[in-house]
């Protein structure tokens, strides 16, 4: 007969086993995560580069007169305010100030028709 069986050894052997695929399971998955982070943060920032232009093509269009300007403060109001300001610190820090005159302009004079409501969108202009 041959010698029995170490179940110890086993035991062992499919504990190492098991910890080896776990471990490369978790790997696996912090690569993973790791990629999902990367492409989160390159979607947030095309978002981001989308909106900035959206807001300076808008503000074009509205200088031109192809967009009214009441349209936009009734659609953006105190938003497209909020949105210079936020960005505007990092636009300065990255690229200088003026990078984005247009939108700038059009915060300035939305500020200044949302603080004067009688003001038309001629006179604020006139303003900013």
């Amino acid at each position: 007969m041959g010698s029995a069986p170490n179940w110890a050894e086993q035991v062992t052997a499919i504990a190492t086993s098991v910890g080896a695929i776990g471990l490369l399971a978790a790997i696996l998955a912090a690569i993973h995560a790791g990629r999902q982070v990367r492409e989160a943060r390159i979607g947030r920032e095309a978002q981001m580069a989308v909106e900035l232009d959206y807001f300076e093509q808008l503000a074009a269009l509205e200088k031109r007169g192809a967009f009214d300007f009441e349209l936009i403060k009734l659609l953006l109001g105190r938003t497209l305010i909020a949105r210079w300001e936020m960005w505007r610190p990092a636009l300065t820090a990255v690229h200088g100030a003026g990078v984005y005159p247009l939108f700038e302009q059009l915060a300035a004079k939305m500020r200044a028709a949302l603080d004067d409501p009688s003001a038309t969108g001629a006179q604020a202009a006139q303003r900013a």
